[in-house]
Protein backbone atom coordinates (compact mmCIF):
# COMPACT_ATOMS: atom_id res chain seq x y z
CA UNK A 1 0.00 0.00 0.00
CA UNK A 2 1.41 3.44 -0.91
CA UNK A 3 2.79 5.39 2.01
CA UNK A 4 3.66 8.60 0.20
CA UNK A 5 3.20 11.64 2.41
CA UNK A 6 3.50 14.11 -0.47
CA UNK A 7 7.27 14.34 -0.44
CA UNK A 8 7.83 11.76 -3.17
CA UNK A 9 9.39 8.34 -3.37
CA UNK A 10 12.32 9.23 -1.14
CA UNK A 11 9.93 9.72 1.78
CA UNK A 12 8.52 6.24 1.13
CA UNK A 13 12.04 4.79 1.17
CA UNK A 14 12.64 6.41 4.54
CA UNK A 15 9.33 5.15 5.95
CA UNK A 16 10.09 1.61 4.80
CA UNK A 17 13.59 1.69 6.27
CA UNK A 18 12.17 2.80 9.64
CA UNK A 19 9.75 -0.17 9.68
CA UNK A 20 12.37 -2.89 9.43
CA UNK A 21 15.95 -3.63 8.50
CA UNK A 22 15.51 -3.08 4.76
CA UNK A 23 18.20 -2.49 2.21
CA UNK A 24 16.43 -0.44 -0.37
CA UNK A 25 17.54 -0.32 -4.00
CA UNK A 26 15.87 2.40 -6.03
CA UNK A 27 15.46 1.48 -9.70
CA UNK A 28 13.62 4.61 -10.69
CA UNK A 29 15.76 7.55 -9.62
CA UNK A 30 19.38 8.28 -9.07
CA UNK A 31 20.80 8.10 -5.59
CA UNK A 32 22.11 11.38 -4.26
CA UNK A 33 23.52 12.57 -0.98
CA UNK A 34 20.77 12.61 1.61
CA UNK A 35 18.60 10.07 -0.21
CA UNK A 36 17.05 7.23 1.78
CA UNK A 37 17.89 4.72 -0.95
CA UNK A 38 20.89 2.53 -0.15
CA UNK A 39 21.79 2.11 -3.78
CA UNK A 40 20.48 2.83 -7.23
CA UNK A 41 20.17 0.96 -10.54
CA UNK A 42 19.12 2.81 -13.67
CA UNK A 43 19.85 5.86 -15.76
CA UNK A 44 20.76 9.15 -14.17
CA UNK A 45 17.66 11.32 -13.99
CA UNK A 46 19.85 14.37 -14.47
CA UNK A 47 21.33 12.95 -17.70
CA UNK A 48 17.93 11.78 -18.92
CA UNK A 49 16.39 15.22 -18.36
CA UNK A 50 19.39 16.97 -19.92
CA UNK A 51 18.76 14.78 -23.00
CA UNK A 52 15.13 15.93 -22.96
CA UNK A 53 16.23 19.56 -22.78
CA UNK A 54 18.73 19.02 -25.61
CA UNK A 55 15.96 17.59 -27.79
CA UNK A 56 13.72 20.55 -27.00
CA UNK A 57 16.54 23.00 -27.79
CA UNK A 58 17.13 21.24 -31.11
CA UNK A 59 13.40 21.32 -31.94
CA UNK A 60 13.49 25.09 -31.31
CA UNK A 61 16.52 25.36 -33.64
CA UNK A 62 18.59 26.51 -30.65
CA UNK A 63 16.87 29.87 -31.02
CA UNK A 64 13.45 30.06 -29.48
CA UNK A 65 11.14 29.92 -26.52
CA UNK A 66 10.83 26.93 -24.22
CA UNK A 67 8.48 26.52 -21.27
CA UNK A 68 9.41 24.56 -18.16
CA UNK A 69 6.99 22.87 -15.75
CA UNK A 70 7.95 20.85 -12.67
CA UNK A 71 5.92 18.79 -10.24
CA UNK A 72 6.11 19.04 -6.43
CA UNK A 73 9.42 20.61 -5.42
CA UNK A 74 9.52 18.38 -2.33
CA UNK A 75 10.28 15.56 -4.79
CA UNK A 76 13.99 15.35 -5.49
CA UNK A 77 13.31 14.47 -9.13
CA UNK A 78 11.58 17.83 -9.71
CA UNK A 79 14.63 19.62 -8.33
CA UNK A 80 16.95 17.51 -10.48
CA UNK A 81 14.78 18.23 -13.52
CA UNK A 82 14.82 21.98 -13.04
CA UNK A 83 18.60 21.90 -12.64
CA UNK A 84 19.03 19.75 -15.76
CA UNK A 85 16.77 22.03 -17.81
CA UNK A 86 18.52 25.21 -16.71
CA UNK A 87 22.01 23.76 -17.12
CA UNK A 88 21.19 22.65 -20.66
CA UNK A 89 19.41 25.80 -21.83
CA UNK A 90 22.17 28.03 -20.42
CA UNK A 91 24.50 26.55 -23.06
CA UNK A 92 22.41 28.16 -25.79
CA UNK A 93 22.26 31.96 -25.52
CA UNK A 94 19.41 32.21 -28.04
CA UNK A 95 17.13 29.88 -26.09
CA UNK A 96 14.75 31.83 -23.89
CA UNK A 97 12.59 30.46 -21.10
CA UNK A 98 9.07 31.63 -21.97
CA UNK A 99 7.63 30.45 -18.65
CA UNK A 100 8.52 28.37 -15.62
CA UNK A 101 5.86 26.89 -13.37
CA UNK A 102 6.54 24.52 -10.49
CA UNK A 103 5.25 22.77 -7.40
CA UNK A 104 2.31 21.18 -9.21
CA UNK A 105 0.93 17.98 -7.71
CA UNK A 106 -2.55 17.37 -9.10
CA UNK A 107 -3.71 16.65 -12.66
CA UNK A 108 -6.38 19.36 -12.54
CA UNK A 109 -3.81 21.89 -11.32
CA UNK A 110 -1.41 20.79 -14.07
CA UNK A 111 -4.09 21.40 -16.71
CA UNK A 112 -4.94 24.85 -15.36
CA UNK A 113 -1.30 25.93 -14.96
CA UNK A 114 -0.19 24.69 -18.40
CA UNK A 115 -3.22 26.24 -20.16
CA UNK A 116 -2.60 29.58 -18.45
CA UNK A 117 1.14 29.50 -19.23
CA UNK A 118 0.57 28.81 -22.93
CA UNK A 119 -2.20 31.41 -23.16
CA UNK A 120 0.13 33.99 -21.60
CA UNK A 121 3.14 32.90 -23.68
CA UNK A 122 1.93 31.92 -27.17
CA UNK A 123 5.49 32.31 -28.49
CA UNK A 124 6.40 29.03 -26.74
CA UNK A 125 7.76 26.43 -29.17
CA UNK A 126 8.48 23.57 -26.76
CA UNK A 127 7.52 22.57 -23.22
CA UNK A 128 9.53 20.24 -20.97
CA UNK A 129 7.99 18.77 -17.83
CA UNK A 130 8.76 16.59 -14.82
CA UNK A 131 6.20 14.42 -13.05
CA UNK A 132 3.31 12.18 -14.00
CA UNK A 133 0.55 14.77 -13.59
CA UNK A 134 2.22 17.32 -15.84
CA UNK A 135 3.11 14.60 -18.33
CA UNK A 136 -0.52 13.48 -18.54
CA UNK A 137 -1.81 17.04 -18.83
CA UNK A 138 0.69 18.21 -21.45
CA UNK A 139 -0.59 16.37 -24.54
CA UNK A 140 -4.25 17.37 -24.17
CA UNK A 141 -3.25 20.98 -23.37
CA UNK A 142 -1.04 21.09 -26.49
CA UNK A 143 -3.91 19.63 -28.53
CA UNK A 144 -6.35 22.26 -27.24
CA UNK A 145 -3.80 25.03 -27.86
CA UNK A 146 -3.30 23.82 -31.43
CA UNK A 147 -7.04 23.63 -32.09
CA UNK A 148 -7.56 27.22 -30.92
CA UNK A 149 -4.35 28.87 -32.18
CA UNK A 150 -3.14 26.71 -35.07
CA UNK A 151 0.30 26.51 -33.43
CA UNK A 152 1.74 23.09 -32.66
CA UNK A 153 4.06 22.97 -29.66
CA UNK A 154 6.61 20.21 -29.08
CA UNK A 155 5.91 18.61 -25.70
CA UNK A 156 8.35 16.46 -23.76
CA UNK A 157 7.00 14.23 -20.96
CA UNK A 158 8.51 11.80 -18.44
CA UNK A 159 5.84 9.18 -17.90
CA UNK A 160 4.70 5.88 -19.40
CA UNK A 161 1.00 6.03 -18.48
CA UNK A 162 -1.60 5.03 -21.07
CA UNK A 163 -2.61 8.71 -21.37
CA UNK A 164 0.94 9.83 -22.15
CA UNK A 165 1.57 6.97 -24.58
CA UNK A 166 -1.73 7.63 -26.36
CA UNK A 167 -0.86 11.33 -26.73
CA UNK A 168 2.59 10.37 -28.00
CA UNK A 169 1.15 7.97 -30.56
CA UNK A 170 -1.33 10.63 -31.74
CA UNK A 171 1.48 13.16 -32.17
CA UNK A 172 0.48 15.60 -29.43
CA UNK A 173 3.71 14.85 -27.56
CA UNK A 174 7.13 14.83 -29.23
CA UNK A 175 8.66 12.35 -26.77
CA UNK A 176 8.55 10.80 -23.33
CA UNK A 177 11.68 9.97 -21.36
CA UNK A 178 11.56 6.90 -19.17
CA UNK A 179 13.48 6.34 -15.98
CA UNK A 180 14.04 2.61 -15.84
CA UNK A 181 14.68 -0.40 -18.11
CA UNK A 182 11.11 -1.74 -17.78
CA UNK A 183 9.61 1.53 -18.94
CA UNK A 184 12.14 1.91 -21.74
CA UNK A 185 11.17 -1.45 -23.21
CA UNK A 186 7.47 -0.95 -22.57
CA UNK A 187 7.31 2.46 -24.25
CA UNK A 188 9.29 1.29 -27.28
CA UNK A 189 7.02 -1.72 -27.74
CA UNK A 190 3.86 0.30 -27.22
CA UNK A 191 4.79 2.91 -29.81
CA UNK A 192 5.67 0.28 -32.40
Amino acid sequence: QPMDDGTGADAEFGQLKEMDDFIFININAEGVAGSNADSFVGPSNYDRLCAMAEDAAKAADYNGYIGIAAHKLTDLNAQIGLQAFHDTFEKYPDIKISFEIADIGELSEANIQLEAALASHPETQCVVVTGAELSEALGPVIQDFYETSGTLINGYAVDDSEIVLDQLRKGWLAATYTANPYCTGYVAGYIM
